[in-house]
C-alpha cells in the first residue's frame, strides 16, 4: 500500500465541514440510551439475587492443595 503525501493545500468547503460534523454526531450513540442499557443490566442483576462468593476467595480456592492426612 502506497502512502500518499499531501504536497498541496486543499480548500475545505464549509458544507464539507458541516457534513463531517453531522457524521460524527450520528456515529456516537446518544448518552441516555447507554444509561438506559446500564440501568437495565443493573436491575437484572439485582433481580437474580444469586449469592456470589468473594472473588478473591474463589480465585484462591483454585490454588489450594488438597490436604491428605
Amino acid at each position: 500500500m502506497k502512502k500518499k503525501h499531501i504536497t498541496k493545500a486543499r480548500l475545505v468547503k464549509r458544507q464539507e465541514m458541516i457534513d463531517r460534523e453531522k457524521e460524527k454526531a450520528m456515529a456516537k450513540p446518544p448518552q441516555p440510551a447507554i444509561k438506559k442499557k446500564v440501568n437495565a443490566v443493573v436491575e437484572w442483576l439485582e433481580t437474580q439475587k444469586v449469592e456470589r462468593e468473594d472473588p478473591r476467595k474463589a480465585f484462591a480456592a483454585l490454588f489450594i492443595q488438597p490436604q491428605t492426612h
